[in-house]
């Protein structure tokens, strides 16, 4: 009878025998390598590797400070018209992304003045637009008007809470 010794207890068993009669163990090479050490502690550091990173990424992401977007807006344009019994104004702007990061989920900031300088409306839009380095858009902002027709002098656009890629 051809007999072999068992891998885990070092007992005779079979040689053809798949399972060990006295521990039980399973006599494969790739149930062995739960069995040895080496294995055991190398699957414990990549665990304890892997959460070390995870929580790393947590953390830099939590800590992470926003940053003000450098936009260049070369120009704004007010547009006032009346529409039916409500007043539509219009702030349009070519802005410019000079840097090299790509900005997305940002607002547009339009402040109409008077003509002594007098801020007498705000309004805010939310473009669905990525703003990619060295791209330039149209922003526009446009709502109803809260002054009168005759009130509305300039605007001034801004880019604000924009985040980076």
């Amino acid at each position: 009878m051809d007999t072999k010794r068992c891998v885990a207890c070092k007992e005779e068993i079979l040689k053809d025998a798949l399972k060990c009669k006295h521990c039980l163990q399973i006599q494969t090479k790739a149930a062995n390598l739960q069995n040895k050490p080496a294995f055991n502690y190398l699957l414990i550091v990549l665990l304890g590797a892997f959460i070390i990173w995870i929580a790393y990424y947590i953390v830099s992401i939590s800590m992470k400070e926003p940053l003000e977007p450098a936009f260049e807006i070369s120009s704004s344009a007010l547009n006032v018209t009346m529409g039916d019994e409500k007043l539509n104004v219009r702030c349009i702007g070519d802005i410019t992304n000079p840097t090299f990061k790509r900005w997305s989920d940002f607002s547009l900031q339009a402040i109409f003045k008077n003509a002594d300088g007098k801020v007498i409306d705000v309004l805010y839009a939310e473009p669905d637009v990525t703003i990619y380095p060295r791209f330039s858009f149209k922003g526009i902002v446009s709502g109803e008007g809260s002054a009168a027709e005759y009130e509305y002098h300039t605007c001034e656009l801004s880019v604000i809470n924009a985040d980076d890629y």
